[in-house]
């Protein structure tokens, strides 16, 4: 305990990588304190107000900040996928699906 097999998936639209992180590290080290004691919007309140103070914390420390940055994108890395461009731009499927729905 805590689960060792977390995955933390972040999306580019979803704002700032390390605040996301942050947030998702907070659900994972504080799990046991809320599991089966609070109900899901006290939990979120309580981690949303812990991340806010993080953020803050890493972020005074332009080093710290870095360091942090530096360790999310290695990590995003290790399991980005390389699609080839012609996969990439390649319709058919979309094509084919839109097509069987008559548009």
């Amino acid at each position: 305990m805590p689960p060792t097999n977390i995955r933390i998936k972040v999306d580019a639209n979803g704002g700032d990588d390390l605040a996301v992180v942050i947030h998702e590290l907070l659900h994972i080290i504080f799990y046991p304190l809320f599991v089966g004691r609070t109900d899901s919007t006290l939990e979120e309140v309580c981690i949303v107000g812990l991340e806010q103070y993080m953020f803050t914390y890493v972020t005074k420390s332009h080093e710290r900040t870095a360091r942090w940055r530096k360790l999310i994108k290695k990590k995003l890395d290790e399991h980005l996928v390389d699609v080839p461009l012609e996969e990439q731009v390649d319709r058919r499927k979309e094509d084919a699906r839109d097509k069987k729905r008559g548009g």
